[in-house]
């Protein structure tokens, strides 16, 4: 099959590295051809993004058509007919939609798999689409600004359940997916359209590994902490700073952030905590850093810990994991509780800092076999397993439809007509 992934972030840290990526890897293992989609460019061209072809349409090559498409114009002013909000940003989405279509076109694309929020509205717009299938992965079901999030999100779920094309909908999470199925049952929508399926990991490149890696300097503390995260509020890092500092009164043990510093007073709040903890020379923040860095920090920790307020998935925990890295993790976020619950290397505990510190101390003074860990992880997230179960999905939904489009040509329309005699 030949499958189209559209999703932002394929060339930096996001959506698309951690999650397209690794399972458009496995994919092509399987012999399945697989391409990127991507209409934020100023002119046409292919790139290579980690072995993903990812064929770049420039968006204002169908500005104009979109204009002529859409619009007729009058002594300067709208034609009422059309009921159009005739303004640049809107234009911009149409052209946008023009390019999409146009790559699933000139691919030939069987297959369309939709990662990213900002993308499915321009998707649903040019759908339905009869000789494609249409795959969407809603990350997270919804953030609204008071749990954290930079916007809410609720009304894409609206737009989507108002546009229902989708051959299949991919939640990652138990939590969305019984969500999910209340509201398949409220509009009586095909339940055999939603899938679990949780995001995967690239098990080729997150694995465990024996000796001492050099990615922090140990001239200090022994133990190391991780918390692999960006550096904003929802992330809640003083309580990070508190559990180490908990520990710290039994143990030398360091805390590593490691993250994009997105809120810099947010930033300066912590280092006073950490100065107020006594633990300021514990505690480093390395900003971004690249995906080999953070897999050496994944091998070099003692234990990843997770204090953040909100997750829609914990892509962080999975990949720990699959580096052999015990994880200490919340209870308070049901996605979080999933991943940490399928696998004997995870433990969660309550929002307080002594009941998490106190798991730390207890990892450390016994730690699991980083082997065992990763192995449960692999049968889980690994991207191989879940491209497998991804695609018997996809091909059951392809065995249906084919079925119907077979059936209909056998459909004898004027026999029909003519058996009803007398009735017409």
């Amino acid at each position: 099959m030949r499958i189209g992934f559209i999703t932002g972030s394929l060339r930096n840290i996001g959506s698309g590295q951690i999650v397209a990526l690794p399972l458009s890897r496995a994919l092509r293992s399987e012999q399945h051809q697989v391409f990127g989609l991507d209409t934020n460019h100023v002119v046409r061209h292919k790139i290579n993004v980690n072995g993903l072809e990812v064929f770049c349409e420039p968006s204002f090559f169908y500005l104009a058509d979109s204009v002529l498409a859409k619009f007729r114009l009058r002594d300067g002013k709208q034609d009422r007919a059309g009921e159009y909000d005739v303004n640049e940003e809107n234009l911009f989405f149409r052209a946008q939609c023009a390019a999409l279509q146009n790559q699933i076109e000139r691919l030939a694309i069987d297959v369309v798999y939709a990662f990213h929020n900002s993308t499915v509205a321009r998707i649903l717009s040019g759908w339905p689409h009869p000789s494609r299938l249409l795959v969407i992965s809603l990350i997270g079901f919804g953030i609204d600004p008071s749990r954290g999030g930079q916007q809410d999100t609720f009304p894409i779920q609206e737009y989507l359940f108002k546009h229902p094309y989708w051959d299949l909908h991919i939640a990652a999470t138990r939590f969305e997916f019984q969500q999910y199925q209340m509201v398949y049952r409220q509009l009586g929508l095909d339940p055999s359209k939603l899938l679990y399926l949780p995001h995967s990991y690239d098990q080729d490149f997150y694995y465990p590994q024996e000796g001492f890696s050099d990615s922090v300097d140990r001239n200090g503390p022994e133990k190391l902490l991780l918390y692999p995260v960006n550096v904003y509020p929802r992330k809640n890092i003083e309580l990070a700073i508190d559990v180490l500092a908990l520990v710290n009164e039994v143990m030398p043990v360091e805390l590593v952030v490691t993250g994009n510093i997105w809120d810099r007073r947010y930033l300066e709040t912590l280092l006073q905590r950490a100065n107020f903890k006594g633990v300021q020379q514990n505690v480093k923040f390395l900003g971004g850093v690249s995906l080999d860095h953070l897999r050496r920090l994944y091998h070099q920790a003692d234990v990843t810990v997770f204090t953040s307020h909100q997750e829609t998935f914990g892509l962080g925990i999975v990949e720990s994991l699959g580096s052999g890295t015990p994880v200490v993790g919340p209870d308070w976020i049901i996605p979080c509780r999933e991943i940490l619950n399928q696998n004997s290397g995870g433990w969660y505990s309550s929002k307080d800092a002594n009941s998490i510190a106190s798991l730390v101390l207890n990892v450390l003074n016994s730690p699991p076999d980083p082997h065992a860990i990763a192995a449960e992880a692999r049968s889980s997230f690994g991207n191989k397993a879940v491209a497998q179960k991804f695609m018997m999905a996809v091909g059951a939904i392809k065995q249906r439809k084919d079925a119907r489009a077979r059936d209909l040509k056998l459909i004898d329309w004027k026999g029909l007509y003519e058996d009803a005699g007398d009735l017409l």
